[in-house]
């Protein structure tokens, strides 16, 4: 699995050098380095107030599923931050696929298996999207805006289970 747009280009290269057009967009790349790789620290030391800050403008919204399910709030909060790890992965390799082929599909498959809706889904993930706007100034939040996006949407892409875990 090719991650990076530089890894990407020189395999397109093969057997060959790249062109000024191929150089030009990795060097590019390589310019927003610093800006991706600052967003992430940032929200690598934010990431618990992130995902505390989303948890606690679902519980309300979502009162039943903490009695619902073991430890509830608690497994929530553990598959929220590892999205956010590998959503942030992706930020800094700047490939939107790669978050999904390593994490993304296994816990939509989980959440799906064990009942939850893409609407809980899709809140809890844009709750955590919305902490993560508060917490990072907007220099930094655009850098990481997309992957967010396109996060919650594969996160939430899949059908409402025969029988819902929250009611």
């Amino acid at each position: 699995m090719i991650h990076s747009l530089p890894i990407k280009t020189l395999a397109a290269c093969d057997g060959r050098y790249p062109t000024p057009d191929e150089e030009r967009s990795i060097l590019d790349w390589a310019a927003s380095v610093p800006k991706r790789l600052q967003a992430a620290n940032l929200i690598a030391q934010k990431e618990t107030e992130i995902v505390r800050e989303a948890i606690e403008q679902m519980k309300p919204r979502y009162s039943r599923f903490a009695p619902q399910h073991d430890r509830a709030w608690d497994k929530a909060a553990r598959d929220m931050a590892l999205v956010l790890r590998y959503t942030v992965q992706g930020m800094i390799v700047d490939d939107g696929d790669m978050p999904s082929a390593k994490v993304f599909v296994w816990v939509r498959s989980l959440l799906r298996g064990t009942g939850h809706t893409p609407q809980l889904i899709r809140d809890m993930y844009g709750a955590m999207i919305e902490a993560t706007r508060r917490q990072l100034p907007a220099d930094l939040i655009e850098r990481v805006q997309p992957h967010l996006e396109r996060m919650i949407v594969e996160m939430c892409n899949f059908a409402e289970p025969m029988q819902q875990a929250v009611n």
